[in-house]
């Protein structure tokens, strides 16, 4: 991360807030952020991520955290990492948005877990009911997210801080449900 380091010289506050356990500050990630916040438990072994390492902390949570932090931090100018692992399995979206983009008469087992997945992609079947759920699981996921990103974008406008930020949003991939291309 030689980006923080930069910032951090030019007399910028780096922070990083990061729910991915794939970067954790034990492989390096954390190097040259003044402050690192990890959203993730004590890991046996950071350089072997297993499935259930991925515990997902709701992006709600994580810019509370952030607007807190940012809120506090004095008058310097401030760089924010912010690594959200939603929208990733397993998925839990809000009752409301379950609602909204989940089929009403599904009677299947599909929940949105991690294993779910497997469930899904072992039937071999590119189109079930099932994985309408499941992507229809996925979906509301991301306008949860889009929503996370969405109110942290209003915070920073009535802090009077979104007119000198500059927002970078990215996705490192996104799912392919028996699909290839």
């Amino acid at each position: 991360p030689i980006l923080p380091s930069a910032l951090s010289a030019a007399g910028y506050e780096a922070f990083a807030f990061v729910t991915n356990p794939q970067l954790h500050p034990d492989l390096g990630f954390a190097r040259g952020f003044d402050h690192f916040s990890g959203f993730f438990g004590e890991l046996e072994n950071p350089k072997k991520i297993v499935t259930q390492d991925l515990v997902k902390t709701p992006a709600e949570e994580v810019f509370a955290r952030v607007e807190a932090t940012i809120k506090n931090r004095g008058d310097a100018p401030f760089f924010a990492y912010i690594h959200l692992l939603d929208p990733h399995g397993p998925y839990t979206p809000p009752e409301d948005l379950r609602n909204q983009f989940t089929n009403p008469d599904y009677t299947g087992k599909i929940e949105g877990t991690v294993e779910d997945f497997g469930i899904v992609r072992s039937s071999g079947k590119r189109f079930s009911p099932d994985l309408a759920h499941f992507k229809s699981l996925y979906d509301a996921e991301i306008v949860s997210t889009d929503r996370a990103i969405a109110g942290f974008v209003e915070w920073l406008a009535k802090e009077s801080l979104l007119e000198n930020t500059h927002l970078i949003i990215t996705a490192d991939h996104g799912e392919g449900f028996m699909e290839h291309g």
